[in-house]
């Protein structure tokens, strides 16, 4: 899988700061693979790598699933 260029504007604005170390962390323990960040990078950037650009899409699911779940929690307590 690679991830293109429309792809990677839309999910920028999910990943943290630190989404290599958390991807290469969450690979090492849920897998039992080791990569480097760098290439973590470069799977994010169009790289193929289907392991990788996996679990950056699980990432960003769970971010934007965290999100939508506080924005609704938000807006019910505002309308309280």
């Amino acid at each position: 899988m690679v991830i293109n260029a429309a792809l990677l504007e839309r999910i920028e604005k999910f990943l943290p700061k630190d989404y290599r170390k958390v991807i290469v962390a969450r690979l090492k323990e849920n897998k039992g693979i080791e990569i480097h960040p760098n290439t973590v990078y470069n799977t994010l950037h169009g790289a193929e790598n289907l392991e990788v650009a996996m679990e950056i899409l699980a990432l960003v699911e769970e971010r934007r699933a965290l999100k939508r779940k506080f924005s609704k929690a938000s807006i019910a307590a505002f309308k309280k």
